[in-house]
């Protein structure tokens, strides 16, 4: 087996562009991408907001967040029941 030595002391294999394209592509695909994880940036676009916003609405417990070590996740879901929570109802 080929080694490549970019990095000191670790002996890794070498990388060969057939083997990595030829490698199977996972993709988890859902009917239902309510439960999909989104990041802050993408969970602020989604509510046409600013990310600071949303960063600030996190730390206040405004909003459902998932935290999977030192990042934050939102779910489609959890952001559309804070939309159904704020959103107002005409009066008869």
């Amino acid at each position: 087996m080929k080694t490549s030595s970019k990095r000191k002391g670790r002996k890794m294999p070498a990388r060969k562009g057939a083997l990595i394209d030829a490698a199977p592509k996972f993709t988890r695909t859902t009917a239902d991408d309510s439960n999909k994880l989104m990041n802050r940036e993408a969970a602020a676009d989604y509510l046409d907001m600013s990310p600071g916003t949303l960063k600030n609405w996190v730390s206040r417990g405004l909003i459902e967040y998932v935290r999977i070590g030192r990042h934050v996740k939102f779910t489609r879901a959890g952001l559309d029941r804070y939309i159904a929570r704020r959103t107002a109802v005409p009066r008869e």
